[in-house]
């Protein structure tokens, strides 16, 4: 039976991957979840650089599969690509890959204003959700260590895996939101680093924002699984 690691994003928890453990069990795979560090009720990290947040990732077992989300994507990339044979194959769900220094002040903002969400925020926002969603997400939020999100952004001035996707050396599946709605990967550097890597196959997701598993689950469940074969 292959296996299959997912891997959650800033500030959430390992259910918010709850369709993906579903496909993928569905079709044969034994599926896992890894909590990041400072997440899920993992005690506060001494650091959160995303070297730190790969190393973590990668001690223990390796993968047939790994399927990561935003933060979890970006340091699955980061990981598969100095652990080459961490994961036969990677998925990454609207990773943050590059954050221009400009940039990160607002991204910040942005991510802790989340940890202030409550139900009927969720429900205002995002009404085509599922209520497993928005349980996920606020899971995620009372279960992280009180300094894991503001230490994320001071312990990484400089944001930039470009250079670590353009590495990869297995075959690795970008899914991103809309860039007419929201994406956290410039559709300029998606389509570099897919011409720059032959092993990499880029394909946004029409009308979905940065979680295009809840914005569109059937579409990305089809791109999923047709990719995987």
């Amino acid at each position: 039976m292959p296996t299959a690691l997912l891997v959650h994003g800033l500030s959430s928890s390992p259910g918010s991957l709850w369709r993906v453990r579903d496909w993928l069990a569905e079709t044969g795979w034994e599926v896992a979840s890894r909590a990041l560090l400072g997440h899920a009720g993992r005690p506060e990290a001494e650091r959160y650089t995303l070297a730190d947040y790969a190393d973590d990732l990668v001690a223990g077992a390796s993968w047939d599969l790994v399927v990561g989300h935003s933060l979890g994507g970006s340091t699955a990339t980061l990981a598969a690509s100095r652990e080459p044979a961490w994961t036969a194959r990677l998925v990454v769900i609207d990773p943050a890959w590059h954050i221009p220094a400009s940039e990160l002040a607002g991204v910040r903002a942005g991510e802790e204003a989340e940890l202030a969400l409550t139900p009927a925020d969720l429900d205002a926002e995002h009404p085509t959700w599922d209520e497993r969603d928005r349980e996920a997400k606020l899971e995620g939020i009372r279960t992280i260590a009180p300094g894991a999100l503001g230490r994320t952004f001071d312990d990484n001035p400089e944001w930039d895996l470009r250079a670590a996707a353009r590495a990869l050396a297995i075959p690795t599946l970008l899914l991103t939101g809309d860039p007419s709605v929201f994406s956290l990967v410039a559709p300029d550097d998606a389509r570099a680093v897919a011409a720059a890597n032959p092993h990499v196959v880029y394909r946004p997701i029409a009308g979905t924002g940065h979680a295009p598993h809840r914005d569109a689950p059937e579409v990305v469940r089809d791109a999923l699984l047709g990719w995987l074969g």
